[in-house]
């Protein structure tokens, strides 16, 4: 979901889905470096908050394939300022104690089910 800020408050719009398919260090126009998560549909540029999400990545312990995405996620963009905010849930389904206590230092929440 994406909301737009207006002269009346915030317009509410759902667009279409996107996969991240690869990841990569990248400078605005004013020359600002961030991450660049980059999607099938469209590139997303992380200025701040991004560290974290790639250090979840790169760890050998976390097993990809067990990270999720929780919906529904928010974006509201500034059309002034064009730039976003967001959050966006992950859950990790962890296999063994030793993965278990590596999504734990991300500051992931063990839930019992």
């Amino acid at each position: 979901m994406l909301s737009t800020k207006n002269d009346n408050g915030y317009h509410r719009s759902h667009w279409k889905g996107d996969s991240i398919t690869a990841l990569s260090l990248a400078k605005d126009s004013n020359g600002t470096s961030g991450w660049v998560f980059i999607g099938d549909h469209f590139d997303y540029l992380l200025i701040r908050g991004g560290d974290n999400a790639v250090n979840i990545l790169r760890d050998p312990l976390i097993h990809h394939d067990k990270l999720s995405v929780e919906n529904p996620v928010e974006f509201i963009i500034d059309n002034e300022k064009k730039q976003f905010n967001g959050k966006i849930k992950i859950n990790y389904n962890w296999i063994t104690q030793t993965d278990k206590e590596a999504a734990l230092t991300y500051g992931f929440i063990c839930k019992k089910i």
